[in-house]
């Protein structure tokens, strides 16, 4: 044990030390990048991948054969939307590029592995712990409260679970977050007219942001018009922040030109859905569910009014001006969500997520201010649990059908699993409506559905745990038993990791009976069809789900052709859940820890094939 003299040489040492003194003073932004850096690194590549992630690494990886992120690599058609999502040059159109090259210099680096995948996308979400810290710091002027934002970013669970996904998901919370940053340092900075190295960045960023992902760049881009009109920015001001973006849009617009121009039929499927109010309900119970608890956080405050407000005689601002910016990232969020006719996915939330550490820190301090013990246990509640975030028994909408409600025009919202396939579509957690048919639910039936849960410890239990997904079981079986070039018919939502890791041709969905996307099938892209037409005797695997029938048959020349010929099939009985989108990240959907009662897949392979 050191004496009294020791440890006072040991804690002079520490002062003098440049290192150790930094570390001292950003302790909390090193606790942050420390914390973040082992949840979202840990076993990061011991998962396969899910439907998106493959198509993701897919498209990379032809982007290192044919210089961009090709859907044709000779052998398997890659489309989520019966060929909506490519142009003339089977170029990949539905989401920006820059995800695809990132991933492509890291299969080039690393190999062709789910890890190589992951890995640029896990360091943007770690980059984006330190984006925030920064920026709390402009925002708050206080490290303490900066420090509480990125560690509270690096403990919440939905930014963990996109930063580990090989996907563009962290690159948009990441450019979200930088360009915000640089938008409030123009927005203070004094030497406007010599400040050009700072402006030429921000017009990159937002280059960056717009080619990460559309949805993200229109949401950041309305909140930055609508924060300067709302504080009553000069015009100067604003032409002086507005010509960089413009700049940004500009220096991005060449890819988006050649994407649209040659194939403008995907975002024409698009239309304005009938029931935006209601789709701006479900948005926001969305929110309140697995993001900001604010209907918790509304009663709080109400509550700190009435029993501590004589305790404070000056008056304790909530957001302030700067603030009120990543509230508005939220509201638009909403809004552009709810307008299109489209599914209502949380993944399309990632401006929200980017503005989650900023709104729960200024609250915490508002409670802390107020009332500390009950800051901490708002805090720790809101991280830690999903019980501030349990819907209110309040009606959404009327008895109307869910396809009108989620999608106007999309049929194919039917194939979609109910709560009693042990999954919410919606996300919906104790639903004052059914998920089946929207109807209002009794409140004792609204109230067995209430169910509490840990995300951060069913999040530990995931990664500290080799849980085997259905693509990596799936693959197993095939490359044990299959042959290269063998036909897969994937009677399953995913198919797209079977191209991924194993060297079998794909039997795909292009077919003139699909309606989903809400796009016409009128507008099929048929000269594409001899490319994976597959004869129904030519078939050698079928991946049976009981999610894929809404396009399993419609592939077939004979809708009948497996039960008239199902003795030269056996059938092999798995163990492997059959899930909808296997591991996607939304926490909705997600499955932390496998169900061992959960039904399961069927594989069918054909006997005696000649190899």
């Amino acid at each position: 044990m050191p004496n009294r003299v020791e440890k006072n040489k040991i804690i002079v040492y520490c002062m003098n030390n440049a290192v150790i003194r930094k570390i001292l003073e950003y302790k909390g932004l090193f606790l942050a990048l420390i914390v973040a850096s082992a949840l979202i690194l840990f076993r990061l590549g011991d998962a396969y991948f899910w439907a998106d992630e493959a198509q993701t690494a897919t498209l990379s990886y032809n982007t290192l054969s044919f210089g961009y992120p090709r859907v044709w690599d000779g052998k398997n058609l890659l489309t989520h939307t019966n060929g909506k999502d490519f142009n003339m040059d089977f170029a990949y159109t539905e989401n920006p590029w820059l995800q695809f090259y990132l991933c492509a210099l890291s299969l080039y680096l690393f190999g062709k592995t789910s890890l190589a995948g992951r890995i640029p996308f896990a360091i943007f979400g770690i980059l984006s712990i330190f984006i925030i810290w920064k920026l709390g710091l402009l925002v708050y002027r206080k490290k303490s409260i900066a420090s509480l934002a990125s560690l509270t970013m690096s403990l919440f669970v939905p930014f963990l679970l996109y930063s580990r996904q090989c996907r563009y998901y962290s690159l948009a919370i990441f450019f979200t977050l930088i360009s915000t940053l640089y938008y409030f340092k123009l927005l203070k900075g004094r030497n406007q007219g010599n400040d050009i190295r700072r402006r030429s960045v921000f017009a990159l960023l937002s280059a960056a942001l717009l080619l990460s992902n559309y949805l993200a760049f229109f949401i950041w881009g309305s909140a930055v018009i609508t924060h300067l009109l709302l504080i009553k920015a000069r015009v100067k001001k604003i032409l002086y922040l507005g010509v960089p973006i413009i700049s940004g849009i500009l220096i991005g617009s060449p890819l988006i030109v050649y994407l649209f121009a040659n194939n403008f039929s995907y975002a024409k499927g698009f239309t304005i859905g009938k029931n935006i109010v209601v789709r701006m309900l479900i948005s926001l119970w969305k929110v309140q569910t697995y993001f900001v608890p604010f209907i918790s956080i509304i009663a709080i405050i109400i509550l700190l009014r009435l029993f501590f407000s004589q305790k404070h005689k000056k008056r304790i601002a909530l957001l302030g001006n700067n603030g009120l910016f990543f509230l508005l990232l939220i509201v638009f969020n909403i809004l552009f969500i709810a307008i299109p006719d489209f599914y209502i996915m949380n993944h399309y939330m990632l401006t929200t997520v980017a503005a989650v550490p900023f709104i729960l820190a200024s609250v915490s301090v508002y409670f802390w201010r107020m009332n500390r013990p009950i800051a901490l246990f708002f805090l720790i509640l809101c991280l830690g649990t999903n019980v501030l975030h349990i819907l209110p028994y309040i009606p959404l909408a009327s008895a109307e059908s869910r396809t009108k409600i989620n999608s106007d025009n999309n049929i194919g919202i039917s194939y979609l699993p109910s709560s009693q396939d042990g999954i919410t579509v919606w996300g919906l957690v104790a639903s004052p409506v059914t998920e089946a048919d929207c109807r209002i639910q009794p409140l004792d039936k609204y109230l067995s559905e209430i169910s509490y849960k840990s995300y951060p410890a069913l999040f530990l239990d995931e990664i500290t745990h080799k849980y085997s997904n259905t693509a990596e079981e799936v693959v197993k079986i095939l490359n044990k038993y299959g042959h290269a070039n063998e036909n897969v018919l994937a009677r399953a939502i995913e198919y797209e990791y079977i191209g991924f890791y194993t060297d079998m041709r794909v039997v795909n969905r292009l077919t003139d009976k699909f309606y989903g996307y809400g796009l016409d099938s009128t507008q099929l892209f048929s000269g594409y069809q001899s490319l994976i037409k597959v004869p129904d005797g030519q078939i050698d695997w079928v991946i049976s789900s009981k999610y894929g029938d809404w396009f399993y048959e419609s592939i077939l020349t004979d809708p009948d052709y497996f039960k008239k010929n199902i003795e030269y099939f056996e059938i092999l009985q798995t163990d492997i859940n059959d899930l909808y989108l296997s591991n996607s990240p939304d926490l909705d959907i997600h499955v932390f820890i496998p169900d061992k009662n959960a039904p399961k897949l069927e594989i069918m392979h054909r006997k005696n094939t000649s190899y």
